[in-house]
């Protein structure tokens, strides 16, 4: 009986498995949030949802690691959410800063964290929103933004991520052609 020497196969195929294994071994990209922007005449009302996991990732809420956020620990954890919702977002019209009002942020039935809160906008002609919390998520988060107008129909969607953070709108444009960036 010939005996084949295969011995001389095995350092390259296990160069091959390494190298194809080499792409799996990195951090788990992390998941999608929203947020939703409703221009008014005299305001843009915001709201953006992340996971509750992205959440604890920048501010502790359950303390004991029960799974459960109790009255207690919301009540310990509720000044630095508040933190969070006002330095969520960088907000400008007509190229020009403007500061969250009515900030909040609360939990929803299906353990997402909602942050809100309104801009003052009279009459602006263009808008830029930087998502200032995205660099701050997981590796690969994503963040999918819908601009809708008064009666809540869509007039510019994008998805940002931390290399692309900021959506730019000509306002007037996309209310006459939702079409328009």
């Amino acid at each position: 009986m010939h005996k084949k020497n295969h011995s001389f196969i095995w350092p390259g195929l296990l160069t091959v498995l390494f190298l194809s294994g080499a792409g799996l071994a990195r951090p788990h990209d992390s998941g999608l949030s929203t947020a939703e922007f409703k221009v008014f005449a005299d305001r843009i009302e915001a709201e953006v949802v992340l996971a509750r996991a992205d959440i604890e990732t920048l501010v502790p809420v359950d303390a004991n690691y029960d799974g459960h956020v109790s009255p207690d620990e919301w009540d310990r954890a509720r000044s630095n959410l508040e933190t969070l919702v006002r330095g969520a977002l960088d907000v400008r019209l007509d190229a020009s800063g403007t500061a969250i009002t009515e900030p909040s942020v609360y939990l929803d039935e299906s353990n997402n964290f909602r942050l809100t809160g309104m801009f003052p906008a009279h009459s602006a002609k263009a808008l830029a929103v930087r998502s200032l919390l995205i660099k701050r998520l997981p590796r690969g988060h994503r963040q999918f933004i819908s601009l809708l107008d008064d009666r809540g129909i869509t007039l510019v969607e994008a998805l940002l991520s931390a290399e692309d953070d900021v959506i730019d709108v000509n306002l007037e444009a996309v209310r006459q052609d939702p079409r328009a960036p």
